[in-house]
C-alpha cells in the first residue's frame, strides 16, 4: 500500500510498532525502510539524556530485557532520520472486518460475504497491555454456526458493543478477556487512543560545528560552561570564556593525566578571571555540567542579546526607551535575568521507545524500537530529525530564586547579595545534603514557568502551542522555548517578539489570569490541569508532570513574591 505523508507527520506518528489511519484503513507500522544514519548527532550526549528521562523505569526495572542498563553499561545507540524516498513499511492491523450491508464478521478482507456484497470496513479497537503486547480483539462465534454479526452502535465503548449469529438465536455482548503471553488480562481501547502507544522522545542540542561537544570537553567543557554561566554569560560564547583552575584540571585528566598529576600540575596556578568549582561536588555535579554545556553549546552561533538590541536596533527615541528602559523593567516584573534568542538553535528531536497502557514514567515496560537491520538487535536505534531552529533561552535571576527558596522552606545563606553569589550558593545548595530536594524544587518552579511562558508565547508569535517545544535546565534556573522544525519552514515569530513585543509578552505572563476555570477541583489536586499549565505531549517532555501554578503565583509563588516586593518599593 502506497500513501504520501510529511516528514513531520511520519517522525511524530508514523514509529515502529504504532497503529495509523490511512486510506480509510488501520494499519500497523512494520519498520523504517532503510532509514539515514545521522554520524553528526553526538551519541554520548543523546545516551546522557535518554538516561535521564528514563531514571523512573530503569529505577523500577521495568525497561524491556533492560536495554537502560545496556545503554548505562555502554551499550551502542545509533540516530537515523527518515529516508523519504523509502519511507516506511506498513501492515493492516487488525485484520478484522465486517460487511458495511449485513454486518457479517470476516477475518479476511478479500471474502466475498454471504449476502453478495464486497466493501468491509476494518474493526478499530485493539488489546494491549502494559508489558507492551497488541493483539487484535477476540471476536465471539455462534458455537453451531461459526459465524458471527457485530452490532457496534456509535460509540467509543466496547462494552456496547453485541455480537450475535445471522443463523440462529445465539447472542453475546461486550468483550471477553483474554490474557497475553505475561498471562495478565489485556486492556481494550480504539487503536488511536494515547493509552494504546505513547512514544518516548528525547531532545539535545547538537550544534553542526564538526566535533564541538568533544572539543569543548577538552577544554575543560563542563567546568568552564559552569564558571561562564555563573559570570552571567558576559562573553558571547563559553569559548571566549578564560580557563579556570578546576577547568585546566579537568583538561588535563580528560588527556589522559592522573588526578594526583593533575593536583600537582594545577596546585600553584594563578587565579584566573573564572570561577574555582573544584568544591562542588555530589551526584547532581555530573547533570550542572551537563546544563551549562548545552547553553555553551547554544551559544556557539547566532546569540541575539539584549545588548545587541540596545547597540545596533536603538536609531528611534521609541527604540531607545523600549530596549533600555521597558524590557529591564518587564524582565525585573517577572523575575528573569536575560532572554536570549538563538536563530539557529541546533536540536536533535527524536524517539527512542514506548509505552503501552500508562503514562506514568515507571509503571508501563519502556518498549525500545527494533533495529530496521535484524542483524543489529544490539544496537538501540533512536528515530529523529536533526535540524535548526529559533528559540529563545529565558534565565531566572538568581537572587529572587534565592529568597523565593528560602521561603519555601529551604536554608540558603542570606548573605549572598549578587546574581554570581546567589548562583554560587544554589549550586552549593544542589550539590549539598539537600541537593534532590532544591533540584526537585527548582525543576517544578522552572517547569511550570515554562508552560505559563509557551501558552502565552504562542498568542503573541502566533504560533500554534504544540508548534513549541521546551528544555528545562533547573540546575541553570534556565528553561529554552523553541519552534518545532517542519519541513524547511522556519517561521520567524519568536525573533519578532523578541524585537518589538517581550516587554508585553512578560508583562502578560506576570499579570494574565492565573486562576483556572477547573478550580477549586484543579488547585485542590495538584494545581496544574488542561485549562491552565498542560501543554500536548509532544511539546513536554515530562509528560506534563511535576507542574503547580501555586509554585508561581500561590502565597509562596515566585511570581507572587515579587510582584509584593515591587508594591513594597512603590
Amino acid at each position: 500500500m502506497k500513501d504520501q505523508r510529511s516528514s513531520s507527520q511520519v517522525i511524530f506518528g508514523f514509529l515502529p510498532n504504532q497503529t495509523v489511519d490511512l486510506k480509510g484503513k488501520v494499519w500497523k507500522v512494520k519498520n523504517w525502510r532503510a532509514p539515514i544514519r545521522l554520524a553528526a548527532v553526538d551519541t554520548e550526549s543523546l545516551r546522557h539524556a535518554i538516561l535521564q528521562t528514563s531514571y523512573e523505569w530503569e529505577r523500577n526495572e521495568t525497561d524491556r530485557n533492560g536495554f537502560l542498563s545496556h545503554l548505562r553499561k555502554g551499550g551502542l545507540l545509533e540516530a537515523y532520520a527518515l529516508d523519504v524516498q523509502n519511507g516506511v513499511d506498513v501492515e493492516p492491523f487488525p485484520n478484522q472486518w465486517v460487511c458495511r450491508k449485513c454486518r457479517i464478521f470476516h477475518e479476511n478482507y478479500e471474502d466475498i460475504c454471504s449476502c453478495g456484497n464486497r466493501t468491509k470496513a476494518q474493526i478499530p479497537f485493539v488489546a494491549y497491555h502494559t508489558c507492551g503486547e497488541l493483539k487484535p480483539i477476540q471476536i465471539p462465534k455462534c458455537p453451531t454456526h461459526r459465524r458471527t454479526r457485530v452490532e457496534m452502535p456509535r460509540v467509543a465503548s466496547l462494552n456496547e458493543i453485541a455480537f450475535s449469529c445471522p443463523d440462529c438465536t445465539w447472542r453475546t455482548e461486550g468483550m471477553r478477556f483474554f490474557r497475553c503471553s505475561c498471562g495478565e488480562n489485556m486492556k481494550f481501547n480504539i487503536h488511536r487512543a494515547a493509552k494504546v502507544y505513547t512514544p518516548s522522545n528525547i531532545v539535545i542540542v547538537n550544534p553542526p560545528v564538526n566535533n564541538a561537544r568533544d572539543k569543548l570537553r577538552a577544554a575543560g567543557g563542563g567546568e568552564r560552561a559552569i564558571s561562564w554561566f555563573i559570570d552571567g554569560m558576559k562573553e558571547r560564547s563559553v569559548d571566549e570564556v578564560p580557563p579556570t583552575r578546576s577547568s585546566i584540571k579537568e583538561m588535563l585528566i580528560t588527556q589522559g593525566i592522573p588526578v594526583e598529576k593533575a593536583d600537582i600540575m594545577t596546585a600553584y596556578l594563578p587565579e584566573q578571571a573564572g570561577e574555582d568549582l573544584t568544591e562542588l561536588k555530589g551526584p547532581n555535579k555530573k547533570t550542572i555540567e551537563e546544563q551549562a554545556t548545552t547553553i555553551g553549546l547554544a551559544s556557539l552561533d547566532s546569540r541575539l542579546m539584549l545588548q545587541d538590541l540596545q547597540k545596533n536596533g536603538s536609531d528611534t527615541d521609541f527604540l531607545k526607551e523600549m530596549y533600555s528602559q521597558r524590557y529591564p523593567e518587564a524582565m525585573g516584573r517577572t523575575g528573569i535575568l536575560a532572554v536570549d534568542l538563538f536563530e539557529k538553535f541546533p536540536i536533535f528531536t527524536g524517539h527512542f521507545a514506548y509505552t503501552r497502557g500508562s503514562f506514568t514514567p515507571g509503571e508501563a515496560t519502556l518498549c525500545p524500537f527494533p533495529h530496521h537491520d535484524r542483524k543489529q538487535y544490539k544496537v538501540t536505534p533512536v528515530y529523529g530529525d536533526l535540524a535548526e531552529t529559533e528559540s529563545l533561552l529565558i534565565r531566572l535571576d538568581p537572587q529572587k530564586i534565592l529568597k523565593w527558596l528560602s521561603l519555601n522552606g529551604i536554608e540558603a545563606v542570606s548573605s549572598a547579595e549578587t546574581p554570581k553569589d546567589c548562583y554560587k550558593e544554589i549550586l552549593h545548595l544542589l550539590c549539598g545534603e539537600q541537593g534532590e530536594l532544591v533540584r526537585n524544587t527548582l525543576h517544578k518552579l522552572i517547569h511550570s514557568f515554562s508552560h505559563r511562558f509557551i501558552r502565552t508565547l504562542a498568542v503573541y508569535a502566533g504560533i500554534d502551542r504544540n508548534g513549541l517545544g521546551e528544555i528545562i535546565l533547573e540546575t541553570a534556573l534556565s528553561f529554552v522555548i523553541y519552534s518545532v522544525p517542519r519541513g524547511d519552514f522556519v517561521l520567524g515569530g519568536m525573533h519578532a517578539v523578541f524585537e518589538r513585543e517581550l516587554d508585553k509578552l512578560l508583562g502578560s505572563v506576570a499579570d494574565w489570569e492565573h486562576r483556572c476555570a477547573l478550580d477549586p477541583g484543579c488547585s485542590n489536586a495538584q494545581g496544574a490541569c488542561m485549562a491552565c499549565l498542560h501543554i500536548g505531549e509532544p511539546s513536554c517532555a515530562h509528560f506534563n508532570r511535576n507542574l503547580s501554578r501555586k509554585t508561581l503565583f500561590g502565597p509562596r509563588g515566585y511570581l507572587s513574591v515579587i510582584s509584593r516586593a515591587n508594591d513594597d518599593r512603590r
